[in-house]
């Protein structure tokens, strides 16, 4: 045998990425689970950002793959600022707290405080004193204030 396994599933990907063009994602599904490489596939994918192609190879082989190819792909969109599609990738993923600490790094409290109470009720007292200390930063005292007294943090108002 030349080449290995390597070489092997290299030519499979090739066969199956033009059995996908040709014929659609299924019959190129079905070529790579024929030969177990279904996963090899998905990430490739991913890799290369064909997230489409990603998620419809999940959906036919291997479903418990779609939260990781959200993941990915809420992280591209936070890379590209486009935070709202992000948001909905995250929530996808079950990773609603990615999206909170995108929107606090990005200083948008309001949408960080809507996925928390959605999503996250755990972390809504956490934005609550990322956006007082936000408040403290620019000098607005009596928000700050107010904001680490209703996070249940008012030993933090006194700093």
């Amino acid at each position: 045998m030349h080449g290995g396994k390597q070489a092997f599933e290299k030519v499979v990907l090739a066969q199956a990425h033009a059995t996908f063009k040709e014929h659609g994602a299924e019959a190129g599904a079905q070529l790579l689970a024929k030969h177990g490489l279904i996963e090899i596939a998905i990430d490739y994918a991913v890799e290369h950002s064909n997230f489409q192609h990603a998620f419809e190879l999940a959906n036919l082989s291997a479903k418990h793959k779609l939260p990781d190819i959200h993941l990915k792909k809420a992280l591209a969109l936070e890379d590209d600022e486009q935070f709202k599609l992000a948001e909905e990738e995250f929530i996808q993923a079950k990773k609603p707290k990615e999206a909170i600490d995108m929107y606090v790094h990005q200083r948008d409290w309001v949408s960080a405080m809507r996925v928390a109470e959605a999503y996250e009720p755990q972390s809504v007292n956490d934005v609550m004193v990322h956006h007082a200390k936000d408040l403290v930063d620019q000098n607005n005292m009596q928000a700050a204030e107010n904001l680490f007294i209703q996070a249940g943090k008012p030993e933090l108002a006194v700093k």
